[in-house]
């Protein structure tokens, strides 16, 4: 990422930057961002002891605030000017720079441990442990649909407030900005009950809430009102945004975190990509508030489907690995060097 920012500030600032050359170089850098995303949490998986990999997770995700804060600050510096991109590229050539070097004060856990196995078989692994795992399957079941719908309430919401309740552009800012304050305060909420025994709970609350509080919006007249909800809506939708990523990876077996992390960001990435078409249908046919209606009970129906599934794995050992331990197999191969757990795969 380091290099690309190098190589595109250069040709910003030799040739300029065409809207031609910007997909192209957005896509470049979707791509690094994106595996980067799902190597990190594979690390933690791998550094962490179980318990603390929840944990690992929300902390991890604070680290997008100085993206938002160099974004803004980059826009309030240079507003209208065409320099802002340049600044902020020099900006971010040393940070990458960092990163990078960082990496390597990773220790290797377990060097001699690489498995050899394709890509292609792992990555088959992978898709029949999730499915297969009742926990895992009802979070990235539960994470795909409601990232769908919390995309499409995005476009309804800014359609319902500015043009048909027309609250002006001041007034949505900050309904925005009680919404991005109270994501980050559940977050660092989350921190704290991400390894309790509660944390299931938590999550299932959250769904439930996402739903009622969307549903809300849609019936808010005055902006303290409007305000009050998104701060509740905001809130929830961090919870289960981030909490279902948390949850999976602290119920993930050893040796498959970063592809069951790749996996989740696949299909956040999916559903970015689609809702795209998704939302030119529905809003061609309804109105915002009803259109925020209709979206806010599929997010209350969702939320009430995981529900009853938790209710059918939550007796399940929070440590999946303990099953694999138990297999006699595996007991005997530990018994014969114990210096190292073994597994069966």
């Amino acid at each position: 990422m380091a290099a690309m920012t190098v190589v595109t500030l250069l040709l910003a600032v030799i040739v300029g930057m065409e809207p031609g050359w910007f997909y192209i170089v957005a896509a470049l850098f979707g791509m690094a961002s994106g595996f980067t995303t799902a190597v990190v949490p594979g690390l933690l998986g791998d550094l962490l002891p179980r318990r603390l990999i929840g944990r690992g997770v929300v902390v991890m995700s604070l680290t997008a605030l100085p993206h938002g804060l160099l974004v803004g600050m980059t826009v309030a510096l240079f507003p209208g000017d065409s320099s802002g991109p340049t600044w902020y590229l020099a900006i971010a050539v040393p940070l990458y720079l960092v990163g990078a070097a960082s990496i390597r004060f990773v220790p290797d856990q377990n060097p001699t441990g690489i498995d050899q196995r394709s890509s292609l078989v792992m990555f088959k692994n992978a898709l029949f442990l999730m499915w297969r795992d009742a926990r895992l399957k009802s979070l990235w079941i539960y994470a795909f649909a409601a990232g769908v719908l919390l995309v499409l309430l995005q476009t309804a919401f800014l359609d319902h407030l500015l043009l048909e309740n027309e609250i002006g552009s001041t007034n949505y800012a900050l309904t925005m900005i009680a919404r991005g304050l109270a994501s980050l305060v559940a977050t660092i909420g989350l921190f704290f009950v991400i390894s309790g025994s509660r944390r299931w709970t938590v999550f299932v609350a959250a769904a439930v809430g996402s739903g009622v509080t969307a549903m809300l919006v849609a019936f808010s007249v005055n902006l303290g009102w409007l305000i009050a909800v998104f701060i509740a809506f905001g809130g929830s939708a961090a919870v289960v945004g981030l909490g279902a990523i948390a949850l999976a990876l602290s119920v993930t077996r050893s040796g498959y975190f970063g592809r069951v992390a790749a996996l989740f960001l696949l299909c956040t990435s999916m559903l970015n990509f689609g809702s795209g078409f998704i939302r030119v249908y529905v809003y061609h046919r309804f109105e915002g508030r009803v259109a925020i209606l209709i979206l806010g009970a599929l997010m209350l129906l969702l939320a009430i489907w995981f529900w009853r599934r938790w209710r059918q794995f939550r007796r399940l050992p929070e440590d999946p690995d303990v099953r694999e331990r138990q297999n006699p197999l595996v007991s005997l191969a530990e018994a014969a060097a114990p210096q190292k757990t073994a597994r069966l795969d």
